[in-house]
């Protein structure tokens, strides 16, 4: 049953604004003022601004959705003005209160955040986010790079939007070095201990990187690969569909019980390859192999991703495309300067040089995709998110080789 009444914390500076933030609550059925120290994940969090040091407040939101990533956060700033309010935009900040504070425009802000609370009410109580799995057909043909990139492009055009990253590269867990971070706590801190997994265990478990972007690290692993129980995967994964709107994992070039527990919770999975002999012979036994049922028994559409993909390339598609069964669903132009370039300096390709053209191409990518998952009665809210995808992204023309 969801509840009725919603609880409101407030991390005010002034008495003036705590005070009239009081008032009003005291005198709403539906919204109860949450005392400091209770403790427990608040519905709304109203922070008030240092006016005098906005990047502070910015970044003690950005600490708050962090801890508490289900959490909406309001915000109120005697000095409202235009680059306010698009910084509040990009950290996902949907009200933001002037002061001083009006009951009238109070209760506007509220209701708005009723209606969101009823709409995901309406879908169960709680999201519904999109899984895509991404693996590789070998190793090094990019399963990490179009991960990293396709979450960032997502969220570059959806900044409202929880987007999160999960690696499952047993072999090569690198998701972090392509984010230039170094967290403490991993997966492998969830396995150990699956009785103390709920949102607030998983939020502490996440970092948050600068783009936004939550990470969910493997941990470091031997040379012989390591283990992660399916359990842990498919408890965290499916926790984490009800916290974020998409969720973008990383399984290496490997097919073990984890990412198999992945593939078949996901809503598709892309198959990254090159043109490569070696590579395209294994990604042809991968595509025999990965077949993935969801627990409906429906299959899982897999999407064949060409990586690295040049003008020498032409005269072989149509060979490769014979070999493999299937036509690729988007190619990647080959940029190694640009590739090693930002995976050395931690940056996402679409970050570090936004004008390139494998950037576009991330981007369109991102958008294609997301248009093609898009539910096409655009009923949901994640509906919604994706078709906003497509109408943000600067739209472009899929080469010769794509999927009509």
């Amino acid at each position: 049953m969801i509840q009725s009444t919603l609880t409101v914390a407030v991390d005010a500076r002034t008495e003036l604004v705590l005070a009239a933030l009081s008032a009003f609550l005291r005198d709403q059925d539906e919204l109860l003022l949450q005392e400091p120290g209770q403790g427990g994940a608040p519905d709304v969090l109203v922070v008030e601004f240092d006016d005098d040091n906005h990047d502070a407040s910015f970044a003690h939101v950005q600490a708050s959705q962090t801890k508490f990533p289900n959490t909406e956060v309001m915000i109120t700033s005697a000095k409202v003005d235009q680059e306010l309010l698009l910084r509040a935009l990009h950290a996902g900040v949907k009200e933001v209160l002037v002061q001083p504070l009006d009951p009238a425009e109070l209760a506007k802000s509220f209701d708005r955040f009723r209606e969101r609370s009823a709409a995901t009410a309406a879908k169960g109580g709680k999201k519904r986010g999109k899984i895509t799995t991404v693996v590789g057909g070998k190793a090094g043909t990019g399963a990490t790079t179009l991960a990293v990139n396709l979450a960032t492009s997502v969220l570059q055009a959806i900044p409202e939007a929880s987007v999160a990253v999960v690696d499952l590269n047993s072999r090569d867990p690198d998701l972090p070095t392509f984010l230039d971070m170094n967290p403490l706590r991993t997966l492998q801190d969830i396995d150990s201990d699956l009785s103390r997994l709920d949102d607030t265990f998983l939020s502490g478990i996440m970092t948050r990187h600068n783009s936004g972007l939550f990470v969910l690290p493997l941990g470091e692993m031997d040379l012989a690969g390591g283990y992660i129980s399916s359990d842990a995967v498919a408890q965290t994964l499916a926790l984490m569909r009800n916290m974020f709107d998409f969720i973008f994992v990383d399984c290496g070039h490997l097919i073990d019980l984890a990412t198999q527990t992945a593939f078949n919770m996901a809503d598709g999975v892309l198959l990254v390859s090159t043109l490569s002999v070696p590579a395209v012979r294994r990604t042809k036994r991968l595509l025999d192999q990965l077949h993935p049922v969801a627990e409906s028994g429906e299959t899982i559409p897999v999407h064949l991703v060409v990586n690295k993909y040049s003008a020498a390339d032409e005269g072989i598609i149509d060979d490769v495309e014979a070999m493999l069964g299937t036509k690729p669903y988007w190619t990647f132009p080959d940029d190694p300067d640009l590739a090693h370039r930002a995976m050395n300096e931690g940056v996402p390709v679409v970050t570090l040089a936004a004008k390139k053209e494998l950037s576009k191409s991330y981007m369109r990518f991102a958008a294609q995709y997301a248009e093609a998952s898009a539910d096409p009665k655009g009923g949901s809210f994640l509906g919604g998110l994706l078709k906003s995808v497509s109408g943000r992204f600067a739209r472009g023309t899929p080469t010769p080789s794509l999927v009509s």
